[in-house]
């Protein structure tokens, strides 16, 4: 598809996610706020409570209380918002609470449920965009796998551990799974391949942790990951995979949450390192996206080797990436395409960051965003309001660029694509003959250069730059703490500096 660059000559070369497209909010006031302090603007009525203000409260205490001698429902009603978990829930009766919001359920403090109660979670999807929004440590826990569960009107079935998931997805490709308490995977050893099939159903790690998963796949035509596949009609969502270490010697794809996903992959977190053979399709989080959509993932990933590598992506041949980031640094093989969020773009790109360096070996492309932005008659490599702030590293016959290695999309294909001319920079070995010198650092090392724009660090992150969606970008809160600026998609939120 693609030339090999050459020396003197120019080559070519982003929960159940209700909606996953939609933007979010990220601690607006709640419509009801489950807190320490006193119950108020809520009516209640045989076990049935209804916020009657914009702002509303109810009592955690009164909550739990409720929740002893019956079962409880707090809704925000039709013109509401948000719920929002502010202080720590738990029950140990039979009974279930139901949270009904008209946008988000958002979990800035964990539920336990300690008996065998049950739990209904109802976000509003569709237009108004609702979700589950969780963080590390606020999660949904159940101490027997005998509750019910249900998010979204699916009824979920809970599961403790990789090996009670795995044998439930390899009997039921169909059915919907959630966690019911966080996996140190290292007790289980170093698996041979991934220790979840094809998921054709919903998942929900409901902010649940996965850490210390160790796979190293020998298999050629394998996908490598903690889920090795995610079918049409499968998601994955509210997960976070942290430190975990894949080795794939050449399989067809490799990630730390997903292998090869054609369904929703939503609000995920990957941390660790993935080191890839030199024909695999290798991203921080999925290794290849094909039809899917990637929605509010990060990915902080080591990820070395493979032919299409990305931080966050490898392969994106069809569907989108959204309000998507990635922080570690990509390295492809020699003939590859490395990119900071993507190895290879085919499809969408919106709304994202890519804040890794990037190095490729000769006669590949590299770019701090995208290593391979294509458009054909049958394919469309888009790209709007995205940036990057990596290095990007290449040999004398690598074809290099702050943005993309190489971009043949046009406006309105391609949009407002920003790259950092203060921490961003170009090292090669050599000049390559034709091509600008690293001292020039181009946004494009071949290709159109049309929509991409050199900014400094302070003017990046200075607003929201013209072209982006204040709806949709935010600073981020772990930089402004520490007295900088820093803009990133509201859907990631905190980076972790």
């Amino acid at each position: 598809m693609h030339p090999a660059p050459a020396t003197g000559r120019f080559g070519r070369s982003m929960f159940i996610a209700l909606a996953a497209s939609a933007a979010l909010t990220t601690h607006a006031q709640a419509s009801i706020a489950i807190s320490t302090n006193a119950t108020a603007n809520m009516s209640c009525a045989a076990g049935v409570c209804t916020a009657t203000s914009a702002v509303a409260t109810y009592n955690v205490n009164d909550l739990q209380t409720a929740l002893a001698t019956g079962n409880l429902e707090l809704s925000t009603g039709t013109p509401g918002g948000d719920i929002d978990v502010r202080a720590p829930v738990s029950w140990s009766s039979k009974k279930t609470l139901t949270l009904d919001a008209n946008h988000s359920i958002v979990f800035d403090k964990p539920i336990k449920v300690t008996g065998k109660g049950g739990l209904i979670l109802a976000p509003n999807g569709g237009a108004n965009g609702g979700v589950l929004q969780f963080s590390v440590g606020k999660s949904v826990s159940f101490a027997s796998a005998d509750s019910k569960l249900t998010i979204g009107g699916l009824t979920f079935k809970l599961k403790g551990s990789l090996a009670e998931l795995g044998n439930a997805v390899q009997a039921n490709q169909n059915g919907n799974y959630a966690l019911m308490n966080d996996i140190d995977a290292s007790k289980n050893g170093t698996y041979a391949q991934a220790p979840v099939g094809t998921v054709n159903g919903a998942f929900n790690g409901l902010g649940h942790v996965v850490s210390n998963l160790t796979i190293s796949d020998s298999q050629q035509f394998d996908a490598a990951a903690l889920f090795a596949q995610v079918g049409a009609s499968g998601s994955v969502a509210n997960l976070f995979v942290l430190n975990a270490n894949i080795t794939a010697m050449d399989s067809s794809s490799a990630g730390v949450v997903v292998g090869g996903s054609s369904g929703a992959i939503s609000l995920v977190t990957a941390t660790g390192t993935i080191n890839a053979g030199p024909t695999t399709s290798s991203g921080g989080i999925v290794g290849q996206n094909n039809g899917g959509t990637v929605f509010g993932a990060y990915a902080k990933v080591v990820v070395n080797g493979g032919r299409y590598v990305g931080g966050l992506v490898g392969l994106n041949l069809s569907g989108s990436i959204s309000q998507s980031a990635a922080g570690g640094p990509v390295t492809a093989n020699d003939n590859g395409f490395g990119g900071g969020l993507v190895g290879g773009n085919f499809a969408s790109v919106a709304d994202c960051v890519a804040r890794g360096n990037v190095t490729v070996g000769a006669n590949a492309y590299g770019g701090g965003l995208v290593g391979d932005n294509y458009t054909s008659n049958a394919q469309s490599g888009i790209i709007l309001t995205s940036y990057s702030t990596g290095t990007v590293t290449g040999t004398s016959t690598s074809i290099i660029g702050l943005s993309a290695g190489f971009n043949n999309a046009d406006p309105p294909l391609v949009r407002a694509i920003i790259y950092d001319t203060t921490s961003g920079s170009l090292k090669t070995m050599a000049k390559p003959t034709g091509l600008a010198g690293p001292t020039d650092d181009p946004p494009v090392g071949s290709g159109d250069k049309g929509s991409f724009y050199g900014r400094s660090r302070r003017e990046i992150n200075s607003g929201v730059p013209h072209g982006y969606v204040k709806k949709t970008w935010e600073e981020n809160p772990a930089e402004t703490e520490k007295g900088n600026d820093e803009l990133v998609p509201v859907a990631v939120g905190d980076l972790g500096g």
